[in-house]
């Protein structure tokens, strides 16, 4: 489906990339415009409350202007980019989602859980669990 944020239609496809195997989602660009590809099923692989997270973090990544669609680099570092996509996800659901704050303690519990290491400048799971619970909100 195609969705609006900040007046740019973002489009979100299902992909199969096996070399991409601990990621569930990113955000590209793709032909210039913002897109949102999902690696899992999430809602059946992990639950609708982690495709909840996921989408609003990815959401967080275009409107925080962390993509390159409009050939301008972002600012910030990739675990700052990361971290902060994580506290805006969390601002949306705790604000618009029924029982918003299960649905980010769920996320961290999650991402706790995944024991996925820091590499490439992005953070650990376990960094991203210890944000959402000490430094968000």
């Amino acid at each position: 489906p195609l969705l609006m944020a900040d007046s740019q239609q973002i489009r979100e496809v299902k992909s199969y990339r096996p070399d991409l195997k601990n990621r569930i989602a990113r955000a590209v660009c793709h032909g210039g415009r913002p897109q949102i590809e999902y690696y899992h099923d999430v809602p059946r692989r992990y639950s609708p409350f982690a495709y909840a997270f996921v989408r609003a973090h990815e959401y967080s990544h275009i409107v925080s202007g962390h993509l390159n669609c409009a050939g301008r680099n972002p600012d910030l570092a990739v675990s700052e980019r990361e971290l902060g996509a994580d506290c805006m996800a969390e601002r949306v659901i705790v604000e618009r989602v029924q029982h918003g704050d299960f649905v980010v303690s769920y996320a961290a519990y999650l991402m706790s859980r995944a024991r996925v290491p820091a590499r490439n400048g992005y953070p650990s799971s376990d960094e991203r669990a210890r944000n959402l619970y000490d430094n968000c909100s």
